[in-house]
């Protein structure tokens, strides 16, 4: 038998790379870039929303796809907070034909200073509550 695979990676919010500063913020954007976008504050306190565009964000499916149609025998994903998104990432996939298994991709966060550090690197959309949350517990 074989005992090799071929995974790839997905990114549920977009590639980091793909996803970019909105400076009209929430309003916008289109809901489906609403459910993907995050809200942090910058140095200064200024809200900044960044996100990847839809129109970005059908290029990345594509590729995808492309690599699942070239023999990828699953999915992992890039390190996601908020489950809706992942579930909206599958469903996406889906609706393209890409059957193969997606798994979430999970990070062990165990310190605030690993949340801000990984969540603000990989460009992470944080459910609401979630950053009061850990800092409450820090």
């Amino acid at each position: 038998g074989s005992y090799f695979c071929i995974s790839v990676a997905g990114y549920p919010e977009g590639h980091p790379d793909a996803i970019e500063e909105v400076p009209g913020g929430l309003a916008a954007l289109s809901p489906s870039e609403k459910r993907r976008a995050r809200v942090a504050k910058d140095k200064s306190g200024k809200q900044v929303v960044t996100v990847c565009r839809d129109v970005r964000f059908e290029k990345e499916l594509a590729y995808l796809k492309q690599k699942v149609d070239a023999g990828a025998d699953f999915v992992i994903t890039q390190m996601f907070l908020d489950h809706q998104v992942y579930l909206d990432f599958v469903d996406s996939c889906r609706k393209l034909d890409i059957k193969v298994p997606i798994v979430p991709g999970i990070m062990m966060l165990n310190t605030l200073g690993g949340l801000q550090r990984m969540t603000s690197l990989c460009k992470t959309r944080l459910p609401d509550g979630l950053l009061r949350k850990a800092e409450a517990a820090n």
